[in-house]
């Protein structure tokens, strides 16, 4: 709760009032002084650059006690790595990150899973993270960056780049995009499942097209939906690639897998989510635990196959 309440005083406040500053700068725009509306801007992205940085510093210590409160077979994880080491690597990455204009990005992430991989023991064995910066930083131009830039040209060539269309435009824009980001968020994902543990490569087993019409149809429902299916789909979506995530070793194979209660799921976590909201997020702490709890203590891992 200390550390929640931090983050909605350091983070999640100042973030709501740069927004708001940036609707007003944007409606009083035609009017300001060319000078100001700089000022403002550059006023704006140095907040924001502070709150990212106070927002993944509070993260640490949320994923800390995350790791620190997971239990498998009666034995928790332990967690060693300290504030100031992460807080060096972060602060190295954000400024290579703004160096290349981003092109840094996917290094800093893959530091940022290794540090939380390589910090975290379980029966005195450590974890080792394995995916690179270079493998996302190819997943995200091939599969998002290239193809929002073709799909833009595509999109400015039949509609045109007048107001004509402007409302059918940015409808098209959106609906591309949702889909484009489908395959890209997959791979993410899949890039981010590639954990070594003791003799066992824990990956995902999984097909591309199987995969994306999966997440397709779960972000479809909970669109038509208006977003009330959504609670149903995130557990759905953790059964489906919990059981094709495996662990591999040269003599076993271990298998992962969710016991889903489709009605009583989607009812606990929307009682949950209820009660963060008409609390205006005081109550999150409470939730985020006992949906971890719920959905933690319902994965098991089983032994799929012995080779000779």
């Amino acid at each position: 709760m200390p550390i929640w309440l931090a983050f909605m005083a350091l983070v999640v406040i100042p973030y709501a009032y740069v927004i708001y500053n940036m609707v007003t700068t944007t409606a009083h725009k035609l009017n300001a002084a060319p000078g100001s509306i700089a000022d403002a801007v550059k006023l704006m992205l140095g907040t924001m650059l502070v709150i990212v940085i106070i927002g993944f510093a509070i993260y640490f210590f949320i994923t800390k006690m995350s790791i620190e409160n997971t239990e498998f077979k009666e034995e928790s994880l332990l967690f060693d790595g300290k504030f100031g080491q992460f807080l060096g690597m972060f602060l190295k990455g954000i400024v290579l990150s703004i160096i290349t204009i981003g092109i840094y990005i996917p290094w800093f992430t893959e530091n940022i899973y290794d540090f939380f991989a390589e910090k975290t023991s379980y029966k005195s064995e450590r974890f080792q993270f394995l995916g690179k910066g270079g493998q996302l930083l190819k997943i995200a131009l091939l599969y998002y960056i290239l193809p929002l830039i073709i799909a833009s040209i595509v999109i400015g060539i039949f509609l045109g780049r007048g107001s004509e269309h402007a409302l059918l435009k940015n409808t098209v824009t959106q609906i591309t995009t949702l889909f484009i980001a489908i395959p890209f968020i997959y791979l993410r994902y899949k890039w981010t499942v590639n954990i070594k543990y003791k003799e066992y490569l824990i990956q995902w087993d999984t097909d591309f097209w199987s995969s994306c019409k999966t997440i397709l149809l779960q972000v479809f429902l909970t669109v038509i939906t208006i977003g009330i299916y959504y609670p149903l789909a995130l557990v759905k979506l953790y059964k489906y690639f919990a059981e094709r995530t495996v662990a591999y070793s040269d003599t076993h194979t271990k298998k992962f897998g969710y016991d889903i209660e489709n009605q009583e799921d989607f009812l606990f976590i929307w009682g949950q989510l209820l009660l963060t909201i008409i609390t205006l997020g005081i109550y999150y702490p409470w939730g985020f635990c006992k949906i971890a709890d719920r959905i933690l203590s319902k994965t098991y891992i089983e032994e799929v196959a012995v080779t000779e």
